[in-house]
């Protein structure tokens, strides 16, 4: 009966049935673990987990979802994913064999608060003239954060200014940190400097008499 080929005797009237079915459809199994902190989005079924293991039919198409927790961030795919979709935050996998999948979750890097530029940072004025003291400050860190910018100098009349700023990842921003005024200051050369966090700048002030 279970022969695909059979050979039969007619010696008598005889009435013969073949019977076919669809066979049962590959089961191929899914394993998703994370590393760091975060879950992944799993559709089918729809649950979100930092671990899960499950089979389903060949062909089954599966949506996966990096979901960072707190301030961490999605680091990319590793294990059976397409390397052209290692960086994409949402992939859709379709299973023709089993998978072995990692979603990686990393830590920002913390502000930092870099001086891109200080102006005038060395500059020659006549007794009377006003000098407008800016700084451009940027955070290449991987963290939103506020930081104090200190503005220094060692003439007598001006006094130690502070700002706060506030930046973004990859923000910039210029701010005025003072308005030196050298009618009342003494010819001569001073030093003035920026400072924030780990940054500094140091530049020079020469004040010449007025012309007599």
């Amino acid at each position: 009966e279970d022969d695909e080929t059979i050979r039969v005797s007619l010696t008598e009237s005889r009435d013969i049935t073949a019977q076919f079915r669809q066979p049962e459809p590959e089961q191929y199994e899914l394993s998703v673990d994370t590393r760091g902190n975060g879950e992944v989005g799993i559709g089918p079924p729809g649950v979100a987990t930092g671990s899960f293991q499950r089979e389903y039919q060949e062909g089954t198409e599966i949506e996966l979802a990096a979901l960072p927790d707190g301030d961490a961030e999605f680091a990319g795919w590793s294990g059976d994913v397409d390397p052209s979709k290692e960086d994409d935050e949402t992939i859709r996998v379709r299973l023709t064999e089993s998978r072995d999948i990692t979603a990686r979750f990393r830590q920002p890097e913390p502000a930092d608060f870099e001086i891109a530029e200080f102006e005038p940072k060395d500059v020659e004025v006549t007794k009377g003239e006003r000098i407008d003291v800016t700084a451009t400050v940027k955070n290449t860190g991987g963290q939103e954060d506020s930081k104090t910018i200190v503005y220094d100098s060692n003439i007598p009349t001006v006094s130690t200014e502070e700002k706060q700023l506030r930046l973004a990842p990859n923000e910039e921003q210029s701010v005025q940190l003072t308005v030196v005024d050298t009618s009342e200051v003494t010819p001569d050369q001073y030093a003035h400097s920026i400072s924030v966090q780990d940054s500094d700048e140091d530049g020079k002030v020469r004040v010449e008499p007025e012309p007599s």
